[in-house]
């Protein structure tokens, strides 16, 4: 983890906060467990746009108390920007790759650019016609020529997994009364930056859960949260396999993720934690692989299988394999984060994972 040095004044004074920061985490947790409460400290980890921050979402959903309105209301404009930053994707790939939009969308087109916000700061709001004019350029056949080609190699451009759910519930979104419910929640794209935790309590168990950026400019900052980990729980795309990084352009995110897990399952910080692998957006893979190989990954290269099944296996191979400690056992599970039911299901094994991993610490099991 040779990259979590600062590199400005800046850096440094943020870093020594969030140093601050965990050190008080890590004495509050301390003391918790001085009063008989052990406590489980779970790391979310993973490279930029893995579903990380989804998965985190979903066991909000789950094991806290859920989004009330003020917290539901919280996500309007990050879910306005979402559509919004959409659309002018979609207009992007339009005029790069030479489709002809409909005379009608030419005019929504020239509504939309001069009314629709660019600005970080700006006011992000989707009203009834912003919202009309969105529904009808999603609708126009050079657009959704443009979704669908999305992924392949000669005509491909970034657009984040949850666009088409929005675009088709904009009548929804542009009401006067709109409130995000927790599926729009779990599916809105908001990039985790610094650090967030939250704590439950599940069956009697304390588990304390953090999330972290996953962009590589976001990855110094782990560094703080690396101590008193019960476990790490490492988020993987699998459908980023013909995918670069939004950051990075010239890097495969798939390569990318490989490269990280393999730095953390082998880091002396997590030699006696317990390394649980998901590998996630199974729903989308599942798609793509039936006219998109995994051979576009340089990592996956050498795959010399084809099909859904024989693919997957060689994925989770490739992660597993990475992993070359010989105490380290990773735990893997496929997943789609999207999928509440999904996540609850998997996260019953995670909790069965921690607890008898605390439980072999503590001398109470053989083997863990």
């Amino acid at each position: 983890m040779g990259n979590c040095l600062a590199e400005t004044d800046e850096d440094r004074a943020r870093l020594s906060l969030e140093a601050k920061r965990n050190k008080q985490l890590d004495k509050e947790l301390q003391l918790e467990e001085k009063a008989g409460r052990l406590v489980h400290k779970l790391l979310l980890l993973g490279a930029g746009e893995s579903g990380k921050s989804t998965f985190f979402k979903q066991l909000v959903r789950i094991h806290d108390k859920g989004y009330d309105v003020n917290s539901r209301r919280a996500f309007e404009r990050s879910i306005y920007k979402n559509i919004i930053n959409s659309v002018y994707f979609l207009f992007k790939a339009v005029d790069t790759y030479g489709y002809t939009l409909d005379s009608k969308t030419v005019g929504l087109r020239d509504f939309f650019e001069e009314t629709a916000p660019v600005d970080e700061e700006a006011n992000w709001l989707i009203d009834d016609k912003m919202g009309d004019a969105i529904k009808a350029i999603w609708t126009d056949p050079a657009v959704q020529t443009a979704f669908k080609n999305r992924d392949d190699k000669a005509t491909m451009f970034y657009l984040f997994d949850g666009a088409e759910y929005f675009f088709n519930k904009i009548d929804e979104v542009k009401a006067d009364k709109y409130i995000p419910d927790e599926e729009d929640i779990v599916r809105c794209r908001i990039r985790t930056s610094g650090i967030i935790e939250k704590s439950f309590e599940i069956k009697g168990n304390h588990f304390r859960i953090f999330d972290v950026g996953g962009q590589r400019a976001e990855r110094r900052k782990w560094i703080h949260c690396f101590q008193n980990v019960t476990a790490v729980m490492f988020i993987a795309s699998l459908s980023c396999y013909n995918q670069s990084l939004f950051e990075d352009a010239s890097s495969n995110r798939m390569t990318e993720a490989i490269l990280l897990f393999e730095d953390i399952s082998n880091s002396h910080w997590f030699a006696e934690t317990a390394i649980i692998l998901f590998l996630n957006k199974h729903d989308i893979f599942q798609q793509k692989i039936k006219s998109i190989p995994i051979t576009e990954c340089p990592s996956l290269a050498h795959f010399e299988g084809e099909g859904y099944e024989k693919s997957l296996a060689f994925i989770q191979m490739v992660f597993e394999t990475s992993c070359q400690s010989p105490s380290q056992c990773v735990y893997t599970h496929v997943t789609t984060a999207t999928n509440k039911q999904n996540v609850e299901s998997i996260f019953e094994s995670v909790q069965d994972i921690v607890i008898r991993k605390s439980m072999a610490e503590a001398g109470l099991l053989v083997n863990a």
